[in-house]
């Protein structure tokens, strides 16, 4: 019984795959975030996707703070995963929606390929006509930094004073219109 009642809470979580993070995020949010934050990411070698990301393609790397964004969308998966490859077509239409609404200043639509090399990212990117920017996590390095543990994962960060902010966490997003209505109400954009 003390073992239901310690899981219990998690039910409602795991029926519709998505949870808000509350806005009081504990200690060891907050420096698991602020790590990713300063976690280099690899400047991508095509130029639309550097200039999509507004960093410098001279420079080697970049962190996520650095990015201009109010908004970040990180499509966490392996291109290996069958579910992934599902769920890719509905966060290619999360960033079409996000063009289309004229919101690509203010929010941007990446992926971390976990276990995955840039080759193996690029024939991904190729097969399903990705238009943003996929980053390889060979190491796993990026997935342990964004506590991920299984793929696919949506995660949705705030860009605040205070730093990075975890609103959501998703398994699927479902309807891509209807879940950038729910954050962009959430967030108040």
């Amino acid at each position: 019984m003390r073992r239901f009642l310690e899981i219990a809470w998690l039910l409602p979580i795991l029926a519709c795959g998505c949870a808000y993070v509350g806005g009081s995020n504990d200690a060891n949010r907050r420096v698991a975030l602020a790590e990713l934050a300063i976690l280099p990411f690899e400047t991508p070698g095509a130029k639309q996707h550097a200039d999509y990301l507004q960093v410098s393609a001279t420079e080697p790397t970049f962190a996520l703070a650095d990015l201009d964004a109010k908004l970040l969308f990180i499509q966490v998966f392996d291109s290996c995963c069958p579910h992934c490859q599902r769920a890719i077509s509905s966060i290619n239409q999360l960033y079409s929606q996000i063009e289309t609404r004229g919101l690509q200043e203010r929010a941007k639509v990446i992926g971390v390929g976990v276990g995955n090399t840039a080759f193996v990212l690029d024939l991904f990117r190729d097969r399903y006509a990705v238009p943003f920017p996929l980053f390889p996590d060979a190491s796993m390095a990026k997935r342990d930094a964004l506590g991920v543990r299984g793929v696919p994962r949506m995660i949705v960060l705030r860009q605040s004073d205070r730093g990075l902010e975890l609103v959501k966490i998703c398994r699927s997003i479902g309807n891509s219109a209807s879940f950038l209505d729910d954050i962009l109400e959430h967030v108040g954009m």
